[in-house]
């Protein structure tokens, strides 16, 4: 216990610490110079943005539904990426408005590619990291105004088909972490 809570307590002492500084005073005379050093720490930087909400429409009654949107991802290193996906539904699933129960509620699959459009995505895992994802713009911000990524839903028939009238609806959370 007490190799835990030294190890716990020089973590925290490296986790607050600025380094070791330079900084000198000047003598008396009549000019005087002194030194200071700047330091900045720049930490691994990630972001996702030019997400468009996807709208699937209203169902004819045969086929599976699928929509996506593509985003950009930039990070400021080199390396990969990590996806998680979640939704305000507590798994992929989509539900109609108040009076609606979870035995109403519609399953859809989630599907993340390191690229535009969908061909090559991968299936997401709800709550869980798909991990070395590639490709993020490490030149602007913005991606330059492009994207370079997708996510995308897809809805099986089966899954529609015996549901109750209504307009169902989920908003999902994207977090991306650098790897």
């Amino acid at each position: 216990m007490k190799i835990k809570i030294l190890i716990a307590a020089f973590a925290a002492l490296g986790a607050f610490s600025t380094g070791i500084f330079a900084a000198s005073d000047g003598d008396v005379g009549t000019t005087s110079t002194g030194t200071t050093d700047v330091q900045l720490v720049v930490p691994d930087l990630v972001r996702i943005s030019s997400l468009s909400d996807i709208d699937l429409g209203t169902y004819s009654g045969m086929g599976t539904e699928a929509g996506n949107t593509e985003a950009c991802i930039f990070r400021n290193g080199a390396g990969t990426y990590s996806v998680t996906a979640t939704t305000n539904k507590g798994d992929f699933r989509i539900s109609r408005g108040s009076g609606g129960t979870a035995a109403e509620d519609i399953d859809f699959t989630a599907y993340w590619n390191d690229a535009t459009g969908t061909t090559g995505r991968a299936a997401l895992t709800y709550n869980t990291a798909l991990t070395t994802q590639s490709g993020a713009n490490t030149a602007a911000i913005d991606c330059g105004g492009g994207t370079n990524a997708n996510f995308s839903v897809e809805i099986a028939a089966s899954d529609m088909q015996t549901k109750n009238p209504a307009t169902y609806s989920a908003t999902v959370t994207i977090v991306i972490a650098p790897e």
